[in-house]
């Protein structure tokens, strides 16, 4: 019961305490699986990256899975995906409720610019971190290219099939998804789901995007149990690892467009400042004497420098 639990904090804390989405979490997966729990290794992450990337369902919440079911099995699988978007559950429902003020509030718009610069500068330390290791030769370099994310298209098109919100909701539902802890399509979910139905619909929402992804996880750890130390499967992670680098990389470049060189009316900016403080970050980071603190640190320092400039 008590590494279920553990399982549980865990992803509650990494679920609660990073913004931006699947793939910005991955500093934060690196540092509390890797570095303090020690429950898997760099490339294993880079493996179940890459398993999560190529199936259904959100990326954050399918590495959770694949965790959870390596550590304790199908419950363990349960326990660690419940951790994971219990967080985005709780504060996007509560969120839903007040939305306006929450989005037209300074403080909280200046502290969220502060934490896109700090999320740049972890991403971008994180993926040239794993490109070292998975990006080899001349091979796997070309083999690291990207692509994005697909929950949008989809919200857009329910509004033509059913009443629940409409198109102009989706504007609001993004801007609290990317405001708020959590991946952003589940935080999407949550909020689309209490728009229509309130907290019981949010919940309903919630479990029905994350169930499909967690069946097929599943069924794919079960294989790879089997199949794990085949050459032909080892050889295969090799070669996928440089493209799930390169799809974090194109996700750092959506971040940094997103985060930093586009104003608030869509227009394009080039934000001396914040380049240079997402700069300091970055070096900070590397420092040896604090290259092992928790990034949610690095957050804060962003969300105070926010509100002390203004962002």
């Amino acid at each position: 019961m008590r590494e279920f639990w553990e399982l549980y904090t865990t992803f509650f804390r990494i679920g609660g305490l990073t913004f931006g989405g699947g793939l910005t979490m991955l500093p934060m997966l690196k540092y509390e699986l890797v570095q303090k729990k020690n429950w898997v290794e760099e490339d294993d992450l880079l493996n179940y990256y890459a398993v999560g990337q190529c199936t259904p369902g959100i990326i954050a919440v399918n590495v959770s899975t694949f965790v959870g079911y390596k550590r304790k099995g199908i419950p363990g699988a349960i326990v660690s995906t419940l951790g994971m978007i219990s967080p985005s559950l709780i504060i996007v429902s509560i969120l839903a409720m007040f939305i306006q003020q929450f989005m037209d509030n300074p403080y909280v718009a200046h502290a969220v610019g502060g934490i896109k610069v700090v999320v740049c500068a972890l991403m971008l330390n994180t993926v040239l971190t794993m490109g070292k290791k998975s990006i080899v030769d001349k091979i796997t370099a070309v083999m690291a290219v990207g692509g994005g994310p697909a929950t949008i298209p989809f919200l857009m098109d329910i509004p033509s099939r059913h009443d629940w919100y409409t198109k102009a909701d989706v504007v609001n539902m993004l801007a609290i998804s990317e405001s708020t802890p959590g991946p952003i399509g589940i935080n999407m979910a949550t909020y689309a789901g209490f728009h229509a139905a309130g907290l019981t619909g949010g919940i309903v929402a919630t479990f029905s995007l994350v169930l499909p992804s967690l069946i097929v996880i599943v069924i794919i750890a079960k294989i790879l149990d089997k199949f794990n130390e085949n050459p032909y499967v080892k050889s295969s992670f090799a070669m996928i690892r440089p493209v799930v680098t390169g799809l974090i990389a194109t996700a750092v470049y959506g971040i940094f467009q997103t985060a930093l060189f586009t104003a608030k009316d869509g227009s394009f900016q080039l934000p001396v400042f914040p380049l240079i403080l997402c700069a300091v970050f970055f070096v900070a980071m590397n420092l040896k004497k604090l290259n092992k603190i928790h990034p949610f640190f690095w957050m804060v320092c962003g969300a105070v420098a926010g509100l002390i400039f203004k962002m």
